[in-house]
Parts: structure tokens; C-alpha cells; sequence
């Protein structure tokens, strides 16, 4: 280590809080400094895990480290984020027990390691340094017992527009008013992009490898020249301070620095940044909760502080105008990225703008490209064509860029399934989104429709015009695999979505299915919507299983009739559930005529034989009793009173509807509670 940087890191170390009560020229303090080691963890590296020996603990320099305890389910949770100047693992290092956590770096960090000599000898001849570390210890402990003072580690994010940076530009001031609204946290909006409004458009030439500062304007090569002719490259805490300079506070609630001379430093300069960059990515996720960094269209590979925070960041928002194809731009910016950064697509979220007219057609998603169905946001703009903080989508985007992301879960059901619809009509007039939808059997056909982009007043008159009653989908065949051949149900499902894709949704769609030969539950989120939604609404002995070779695939709500464990798996951190199932049914256990409906009960005992009923009853019943098992998955759930409807009351689709929106009016207070949770 240079005398340069030995003098930096003992000036962190005076200035901690374990040292700071010392006499720093005591001969104890010296020894003790020249004993420490320094380590530098990358991103996602591990310092040290669950049941490893703690023959020392550590001091935070720069970066962000990241405690988890593994819990009985063996799911990881989030115990502790430690900054600049945090110390941990000295608990486990004091009680001479091995670490209960595992520690890993958030970012690229530097940690000090104070091995168990070095610490030793300081506290036999300084003893304060003991009682500092107990307080340290002290006040951590009383944070774990405040339920609002949970560990939630800040984010960040990166948004490009590399057909058209002015356009990004304007998103990004948007998204950053939305991202207050959405996290109810400071943010952050740092602008990278370095251009100017006038300056460069879509149409200007361009290469991969743009000549540095082409385009840029002279007050921020100025600055980069003078930035680069000083000290404070090489401390982060006076960096940060030279980019608040630069800073002001929108009226809209953000933080705003124009960071653009960064990337416009020389090459000496560069060097300097690449070693102090980390630190100061630490520094700006302790004091914001999210911090989004507009690039433009930067993508050099070659420019390692650029590179840096590319690989520092949480999620990559690459965004166009999806009324024309991708520029030239577009392509090589995920082209370049995907082969420096390992799991770009796993980070990458593709934003598409699009005209508002767009909407309401249940037509091919513009960016079919994306690996991951989950990460394509849909933006709808306004008849002017500008985006604003109302524009379909844009919540649906910083939700999933602050790591919220709202799901919500249809139960199967049959006709009662209707009630989905006017809840969904009641979310809509209190413009409680949701990002994902999961479904089964007749939930999933409702919540296809909704994840289609169709209003829940537009779900309703469909249902009405091709579900008008039971003989819609009741076709009579011989009794050998099933009461009913199918044929019309699958007719209704057509009409109703034709040649609609998975991909097409304007929102993260998913409905399982069961598989009689191996037992298990197949969850569908590719293909064609309408063959899926047949396997998912197969009930046994009603209608014939759906053949998909090599699965034989019938109705999902056998062994899961309301899948919020699909959501929790796909990433979603809050989810809802509407529950059609009625605890009690009487209807479904009647096996006489009823007669009080004088010749249309007659007609129906004959035509929906009571053995049907009795059918679906005992695999809701056995439904109903597993879902014991999976309230875990849920945040929140709605019931509405379907009890009095069977399960193929169709034509009473008007009352199943009111059912719906009477249980999410009486409840929506809670509902709102429950996804705004954090």
C-alpha cells in the first residue's frame, strides 16, 4: 500500500466511531493501526458466512455489506446493512462463538479486519476502546427491537434511452417524482447523460465507441478539467459534497445533480474516480433510498468507472419508442453490455413507450427480445404524446425499480369466479394497481383478460356475451372421459383471445395447471393464453384433460386454487388473493330435484347431474384445506359472499359481480394498508 493511501486509511480509522474517543499518538493506537488488514470485496463476494469461525470482526471503509439469517424455510432475510464506518461481526467475535449470519458485499467495498491480537492489545492498554464497542453494540440491539426501524437497503437503479437521451431525460424526471411517491424515501436523480436539451436527438451519427465529449456541453468539460486538476477525486466524502454543490431540490420532492463531467475526466482522472467510486456509491445509497442514474446512451465498456456503476447497479431500465423499430443504438447497447456484464438480463428491465391507443388491443408485445416476461414494462403515453406521473405504466416501472412490486392471485371457482371481475372494477376506481396477475381455472380466464389490458367493465360484458349461461360451455358427450366434450369452452376461449400470446400482455401473466401422470402443478407463462387457460380450467370429470404431450394436464385448483406462491416466487413482495371458494356450500351437496324452481330446477338436475356438483365440491374442499398451508403467501385476502351461487350459475353473473365489488368496497382501506406496507 502507498504512504499516500496507508495516511488515508489511518485517518478513516482516527475518524471511526471505534477509535474516535482515543488518543490517536497513544503507542497502543499506533501498534493497533499497523496491525490491521485491509480487504477488498466485489460486488456480491462474501465475507464471511453462516457457522464460519470469527477470529475477528470488521470496519466498513467504503462500499455496503449486507448480513443474512437463514430461516427455518430456508429463506434468506435481511438483518443488518453496514456503510461507511459500520462495524459488524463483533459480536460473534466477543462471545468466541461463530458467526449466526452471512455477510456480503452490496457493492464494491473496502473492509478493514481487526484480527483478534490487534484488538487484544489495544483494550489491555486502552481499555475505552471496549466500553465504545459495547456501545456500539448496545444501540444496534435497541434498533432490532423498533419495528419501523427495520433494516430495507437503499437501491440503484440505471435508466437508458440510447435512441433518444433527450426523451430519457424526460422519463427520468418523471420516474424520479414517482419514485417518491412509490418508496416515501429521499431520492436521488443523478444525470450522467451530458446532454444538453437541443443538442443531440435520435437522428444524429453514431458510433459504439463515441469520441469523448462529442456533443458534451463547455460548462461541464470545464468542469471535468478543473474536477481533475484537484485532490478530491481521491476522497469520496469530498467528492460527494463537490456533486451536492452541483445539486438542487426539484419542486417534485428529488435530488438532482448533474454528474455528466465524471465520465469526461481525463484519463489520470479516471483512475482516481475508478478507486474513490465505490466509496461514493455507498455514500449516496446511505443518505437516499433510491438513487437513479440517467446514462443516456452511454455504454462504453472501456471506461471503467462507467462499467463500475453499471455493475453496482440493482436494475438496468432500457427504454424506447416503440413506434418504430429499434434504432441502431438500442441494439448495440444491450449487445455491448451483455457480453461485459455476466447477468445483464437478469438485471434488465425493457420499457417501451407507446401511444395510448395502444392500450385496449389485445395485440403483439413491441419487445418480444427479453428473456424474462416479468421485466417488460409497457408505457402508455398521453394524445400528445408525452409521458407524465398518470401514464399507465409509469408506477408499474418504479415499483419494480424500488423492488415492490404488487401481485395479485385469482381462485378458481366456476360461475363465482364472476366476483373477480367486479372486485377488479372496485381496484380500478380506487386506481389500485397491481403488477402481476396469477390465476386458476376461471380466475385465470378473468385474470388473463385483466393482465390484456381490458377494463373490468369490458370483462364483464364479455363475460356476459359469451358465458350467458352454462349451455355456453356445457356440450353433452358420451360420459367415458368426461360429462361434457369441451368443444364450446374452447370455442369461448378463442373468441375471447384468439392468437394472444403470453408476451403480449401488458402485464407479468401466470396460471397453472395439474399434470396427471407426474402429480404435480404446471405453471404456464409462454405460449398461446387460450390453450393454457383450457388446461387450467379442466375440471376433472366435467371436461376432458388437455393432452400436451408429455403432460396430461387438467384443472390447476386440484392442488393449488389460489397460487400466491407463484407470485412470491417470481419476485413479487406483496400479494393479494381473492378466494371464491365458500367455506360452506350448500348447493353443491344437494342431490335432489329442487323443485321451488319449479321446471328449470327439473332441467337442471337432468342437465348438471348432481354428481357434478358433488365433483368439484370434493376437490374445492381438499383445495380449500391445502390452502391452509399457504396463507403464508399472502398479504391480504378478499372473500367475497358467494355462498349462495353454484358453481355453474352463470346466468346469474349480475349478482356473482356485486358479490365482488360489495366484499373490495367494505375492504379496499385495508387493502391499500397492506400493499403500501413496507
Amino acid at each position: 500500500m502507498s504512504d499516500h493511501r496507508e495516511k488515508q486509511l489511518r485517518r478513516f480509522l482516527l475518524e471511526s466511531p471505534l477509535l474516535r474517543p482515543l488518543p490517536p499518538n497513544s503507542g497502543a493506537v499506533r501498534r493497533f493501526l499497523a496491525s490491521v488488514e485491509l480487504r477488498l470485496l466485489k460486488r456480491g463476494e462474501v465475507l464471511y458466512e453462516e457457522g464460519d469461525a470469527a477470529p475477528a470482526f470488521f470496519l466498513v471503509r467504503h462500499g455496503e455489506i449486507h448480513r443474512f439469517h437463514r430461516e427455518p424455510a430456508g429463506e434468506p432475510r435481511l438483518i443488518g446493512i453496514h456503510g461507511r464506518g459500520s462495524v459488524l461481526g463483533e459480536v460473534s467475535f466477543l462471545a468466541g462463538e461463530r458467526h449466526g449470519a452471512r455477510a456480503l458485499a452490496a457493492l464494491d467495498s473496502q473492509i478493514v479486519r481487526i484480527p483478534s491480537n490487534a484488538w487484544m492489545a489495544l483494550i489491555r492498554e486502552e481499555p475505552e476502546a471496549l466500553s465504545v464497542l459495547v456501545q456500539i453494540i448496545s444501540r444496534r440491539f435497541h434498533r432490532t427491537l423498533d419495528p419501523d426501524d427495520q433494516p430495507e437497503p437503499a437501491r440503484l437503479n440505471i435508466l437508458a434511452y440510447p435512441d433518444n437521451p433527450k426523451r430519457g431525460r424526460r422519463m427520468a424526471g418523471v420516474l424520479a417524482r414517482v419514485l417518491v411517491e412509490e418508496i416515501h424515501g429521499p431520492v436521488l436523480l443523478l444525470e450522467l447523460s451530458g446532454i444538453e436539451e437541443g443538442d443531440q436527438g435520435a437522428d444524429v451519427p453514431w458510433h459504439p465507441q463515441d469520441a469523448e465529449g462529442e456533443g458534451e456541453s463547455p460548462a461541464n468539460l470545464d468542469a471535468a478539467r478543473s474536477l481533475a486538476d484537484t485532490s478530491i477525486l481521491a476522497r469520496p466524502v469530498e467528492l460527494f459534497e463537490w456533486l451536492r454543490s452541483r445539486s438542487r431540490t426539484s419542486n417534485e420532492g428529488f435530488d438532482f445533480i448533474d454528474g455528466s463531467p465524471l465520465l469526461l475526466l481525463p484519463e489520470k482522472g479516471n483512475r482516481s474516480l475508478r478507486d474513490s467510486l465505490p466509496a461514493l456509491l455507498g455514500i449516496m445509497r446511505k443518505f437516499y433510498s433510491m438513487v437513479l442514474i440517467h446514462v443516456g446512451h452511454r455504454m462504453r465498456t472501456d471506461h471503467e468507472p462507467l462499467m463500475q456503476i453499471y455493475q453496482s447497479s440493482d436494475v438496468i431500465a432500457c427504454a424506447r419508442d416503440a413506434s418504430g423499430r429499434a434504432g441502431p443504438r438500442w441494439v448495440e447497447f444491450r449487445r455491448n453490455l451483455s457480453g461485459s456484464i455476466p447477468d445483464f438480463f437478469d438485471r434488465l428491465v425493457s420499457v417501451s413507450e407507446e401511444h395510448q391507443s395502444h392500450r385496449n388491443r389485445r395485440e403483439r408485445n413491441p419487445d418480444r427480445s427479453v428473456p424474462l416476461k416479468q421485466n417488460r414494462i409497457r408505457l402508455f403515453l398521453n394524445a400528445n404524446g408525452e409521458l407524465s406521473i398518470d401514464s399507465p405504466g409509469i408506477h408499474r416501472l418504479g415499483r419494480k425499480l424500488s423492488g415492490k412490486l404488487r401481485g395479485l392471485s385469482l381462485g378458481g371457482g366456476g360461475a363465482r369466479a364472476y366476483a373477480h371481475a367486479g372486485v377488479l372494477e372496485t381496484l380500478e376506481e380506487e386506481r389500485l394497481e397491481f403488477d402481476g396477475i396469477a390465476g386458476t381455472s376461471m380466475g385465470a380466464v378473468i385474470g388473463a383478460a385483466h393482465a390484456a389490458g381490458i377494463p373490468a367493465r369490458e370483462i364483464q360484458l364479455l363475460l356476459r356475451k359469451n358465458l350467458p349461461d352454462s349451455a355456453a360451455i356445457l356440450d353433452k358427450g358420451l360420459p367415458l372421459v368426461s360429462f361434457y366434450r369441451g368443444d364450446r369452452l374452447n370455442q369461448v376461449l378463442m373468441d375471447v383471445f384468439g392468437e394472444l400470446q403470453f408476451e403480449d400482455l401488458q402485464i407479468p401473466f401466470y396460471c397453472n395447471s395439474t399434470d396427471l401422470n407426474s402429480g404435480d402443478s404446471l405453471i404456464f407463462e409462454s405460449g398461446y393464453v387460450s390453450m393454457a387457460l383450457r388446461a387450467s380450467v379442466s375440471i376433472p370429470g366435467v371436461f376432458p384433460p388437455v393432452q400436451m404431450p408429455p403432460y396430461t394436464l387438467v384443472d390447476g385448483g386440484i392442488l393449488n386454487n389460489l397460487p400466491g406462491d407463484v407470485l412470491r416466487q417470481r419476485g413479487f413482495s406483496r400479494v393479494a388473493g381473492i378466494n371464491v371458494t365458500p367455506m360452506s356450500d350448500d348447493r353443491s351437496s344437494q342431490t335432489h330435484v329442487d323443485f321451488s324452481e319449479g321446471v328449470g330446477g327439473v332441467w337442471d338436475y337432468f342437465s348438471r347431474p348432481p354428481v357434478l356438483s358433488i365433483i368439484t365440491r370434493s376437490i374445492a374442499v381438499e383445495g380449500r384445506e391445502l390452502m391452509r398451508f399457504r396463507l403464508e403467501d399472502f398479504d391480504f385476502i378478499l372473500n367475497p359472499d358467494i355462498g349462495p351461487f353454484d358453481l355453474f350459475d352463470f346466468h346469474k353473473h349480475d349478482e356473482i359481480f356485486e358479490a365482488g365489488k360489495k366484499e373490495a368496497a367494505a375492504r379496499i382501506g385495508e387493502l391499500w394498508q397492506a400493499m403500501l406496507r413496507h
